[in-house]
This record gives C-alpha cells, sequence and structure tokens, in this order.
C-alpha cells in the first residue's frame, strides 16, 4: 500500500515532466489522427490514386513505430533522473531518508508513480486516437490495428525504459551521469555491435553470411528501437518477440534497483558513481568503447591507402586515450546544487 505522503512528495517535482509528456503524447496520438485524417479527406478528393496507398498505412503510421516518439523516451527518461539523481543531486535524498519509510517503500513509490503515468497518458491518448478514428469514414482502416504490436509492445517499451532508468539512478550519484548512463546502456547493444564488426571486418575482411539479418536481430535487444522501428518490416524476426525483451528488463530493473537502492551510500551523492568497486569496470568499459569508435573512424581515412589496421589503432589510441582523460575526471566529479 502506498503512503499518500510520499505520493505526494514525488509528484511535486515530476508535475511539470509528466506534462510534457503528456503534451507529447496528445501530438503524437490524437493531435496527428486528426491532422492525417484530414490529409487523406484532401487526397480522397484531389488525388486519389494516392489516397489508396495512404490510408493502407494510415493505422500504421500512427500507431506503430515511428520517430516522433523518440522525443517520448528522451523524457521519460529524464523523467527517472528527476525521480532519483535530481534528489541525489539537491540533498533532497537525504530528507527522505529521514522520513520513517524503508528505501524499500521510497523506491516503490517513485517506481509506481512512473509507470502508472505512463500507462494512463498513453492509454488513454491511443484511446482517444482510436475513437477518432473509429467514428470517421475511415473507420474500416481500424482492421490493421494490432493491439499487441501496436500498443502492448511499446507501452511495455516505455515502462521498460523507465524501470531500466531508475534501476541506472542506483548506481549513479547524481541525475546527469544517471540519464548519460542509460542512454549509453539503452543502446548499448546496438552501439557495441557495430564497433565489434567494425574492428573485425577492419581486421579480418568481410565476414559475408555471418552478419546476415544481424541489424534486424540486434534491435529486438534496443528498448527505444520497439517503439521507434516499424517491425513488421522485418519479417525474419516472430512477431512479439520484443515482449520477450521488455518484460523481463522491468522485473529484473525493479527486483534489482530495489536491492541497490536499500544499499546505496547517501554520502557518495553527487559523484558519478555510487559503488567504488564498479569504477574500474565502468573506466575500462568507457574507454574501450571509445577506443574502438576511435578505430572505427579512423580507419575510413587509412582505406584509400590500403592502411585500414595502422590507422585503426591510430584512432584507438588517440581517441582511447582522451577518453581515459576524461573519464577518469568524470568518476572523481562531485556535483550537488542547492536545494530551493
Amino acid at each position: 500500500m502506498l503512503n499518500k505522503a510520499l505520493l505526494k512528495k514525488d509528484l511535486k517535482p515530476s508535475t511539470m515532466i509528466l506534462l510534457i509528456l503528456t503534451v507529447l503524447f496528445v501530438i503524437q496520438y490524437p493531435l496527428r489522427t486528426i491532422l492525417e485524417l484530414e490529409h487523406l479527406r484532401l487526397l480522397e478528393s484531389d488525388v486519389s490514386h494516392v489516397f489508396s496507398s495512404r490510408l493502407d498505412s494510415f493505422v500504421q503510421d500512427i500507431f506503430a513505430g515511428n520517430a516522433l516518439s523518440l522525443l517520448s523516451v528522451i523524457v521519460i527518461v529524464v523523467m527517472g533522473g528527476m525521480f532519483i539523481g535530481l534528489e541525489r543531486n539537491t540533498r533532497r535524498h537525504n530528507f527522505s531518508l529521514s522520513l520513517p519509510f524503508s528505501r524499500q517503500k521510497l523506491f516503490v513509490t517513485k517506481a509506481s508513480i512512473g509507470l502508472g503515468a505512463i500507462t494512463v497518458i498513453m492509454g488513454v491518448n491511443c484511446l482517444v486516437a482510436y475513437v477518432i478514428i473509429g467514428f470517421s469514414e475511415y473507420r474500416d482502416a481500424l482492421v490493421n490495428f494490432s493491439f499487441m504490436e501496436m500498443f502492448l509492445v511499446p507501452l511495455l517499451a516505455y515502462l521498460a525504459i523507465f524501470a531500466f532508468t531508475l534501476l541506472m539512478g542506483t548506481i549513479s550519484g547524481e541525475m546527469i551521469s544517471q540519464v548519460v548512463l542509460s542512454f549509453i546502456f539503452l543502446i548499448f547493444p546496438f552501439g557495441f555491435a557495430t564497433l565489434l564488426t567494425a574492428f573485425l571486418t577492419g581486421h579480418f575482411g568481410n565476414l559475408g553470411t555471418l552478419t546476415t539479418h544481424f541489424d534486424e536481430w540486434i534491435t529486438i535487444f534496443v528498448l527505444p528501437f520497439h517503439v521507434m522501428v516499424d517491425f513488421g518490416s522485418f519479417p525474419e524476426i516472430p512477431t512479439g518477440m520484443q515482449l520477450a525483451v521488455s518484460l523481463p528488463i522491468i522485473v529484473i530493473s525493479l527486483v534489482i534497483g530495489i536491492k541497490l537502492y536499500e544499499k546505496g551510500k547517501s554520502e557518495r551523492n553527487g559523484e558519478f558513481l555510487l559503488f567504488t568497486p564498479l569504477k574500474p569496470v565502468f573506466l575500462v568499459g568507457i574507454v574501450g568503447c571509445f577506443a574502438m569508435l576511435g578505430g572505427m573512424i579512423f580507419s575510413v581515412f587509412g582505406d584509400p591507402a590500403g592502411a585500414t589496421i595502422p590507422f585503426y589503432w591510430l584512432g584507438a589510441i588517440v581517441i582511447g586515450g582522451l577518453a581515459l582523460l576524461i573519464t577518469k575526471r568524470l568518476l572523481q566529479m562531485n556535483v550537488t546544487m542547492k536545494n530551493n
């Protein structure tokens, strides 16, 4: 049972970000539906041959994955940062710990507000868009609507992104590091696969059939792609595979998040990471990835001269060295702000 006082405490600073998220979903679903319906009416009267193809993809354009969803992903990650990271920046975390509630209850309250708000806001706006189409002269187009692919998959992806951002908040000491780490690890499977492919291709040549449909499959493990990419264009991927990724991430993020939130040391608030043993792991990981990125970029310049490998390692040393210097400073930083 959630405590009303805790709900009010966490809702107050997050009101603005929830309002922004509401506006984005209104634009993405109801408002876009109204505009698309007007566009269809114009096409039907003036350009009939374009109208037919437009009508066929009308519902998919509204409800399936599209680039507009990227803004919602960004806002949801920032919202997760405000729930945990901003508290650590402003020392309000210490005030929360002084209240007569367990850390588990504090974390569950924040998670409940975020998960509940995302579900309600997206659900209501999708329903409004669906009803608008249902009452229009193009209601027959709703036969193309798929509840699982066009509502359940993106909803669970948004919830998983928020839960994962909270998990990142339990290991990071402030809001900026929480948001940055969340974005990095949300796209990590695709980014690391790209860097690894560039390394192997640069050193061993074309991998041939080994990489066939690899890009399509790796997108399954990147949550933002679940709401931005139309997986209907990937026939090799079974329908609903995204659910097999989102659901475990939600559960695992919340369970581990609660445990880490209980163990986090408040005296390290403001630092990049709360847990000291993680610093060498992140140092090696960040520097290694940036070195591979530098190698991938520099190898392009060496390709015309047939010196791909030397240029790859030159880029790896230069960019990796810079990343080492910057990461060491990041891991030592302490960001705190005055709590007004």
